[in-house]
């Protein structure tokens, strides 16, 4: 959140379509990535005891995988896998992390000038105001 809110006081961020789609573009990947080490990290800590506590304490993986440990039942429900088959046949998945027309445009600008894409985060942000002064000038140029 401060990246991008540096990214703008900067002036390399407008909030425009453009910049939006870009920053999906380089940056969903290093988000997910994240998000999924949080989740994993969360799930597998330790809650410890607290006093005068009614909440079980433990690991929420396993509390979870084995409520009956814990002195709880388990509260998942079953669910008729054809509403759920009815969910995904009407569900739009994406095949791009931003706009199919900006993805198509960084994918050629990144080949074109030999840029890299990582998983590191100020690489990362200097691809991203690469990108968008290249696109910036093309559309200038028009």
């Amino acid at each position: 959140m401060d990246l991008f809110d540096k990214l703008k006081v900067d002036g390399h961020c407008s909030d425009n379509f453009l910049d939006k789609a870009l920053i999906q573009f380089c940056f969903l990947h290093i988000i997910q990535k994240e998000l999924n080490e949080v989740a994993s990290a969360w799930n597998h800590h330790r809650i410890r005891p607290a006093h005068n506590s009614r909440s079980p304490h433990g690991r929420p993986s396993i509390m979870y995988t084995v409520p009956q440990v814990y002195g709880t039942r388990d509260y998942l429900h079953s669910i008729d896998l054809n509403r759920v088959e009815a969910c995904l046949e009407n569900c739009v998945f994406k095949d791009f992390p931003c706009d199919e027309d900006v993805f198509s445009i960084c994918v050629d600008l990144i080949s074109e000038h030999n840029l890299d894409v990582t998983d590191d985060v100020f690489a990362t942000t200097d691809l991203y105001i690469r990108l968008r002064q290249l696109i910036s000038s093309d559309l200038e140029l028009q």
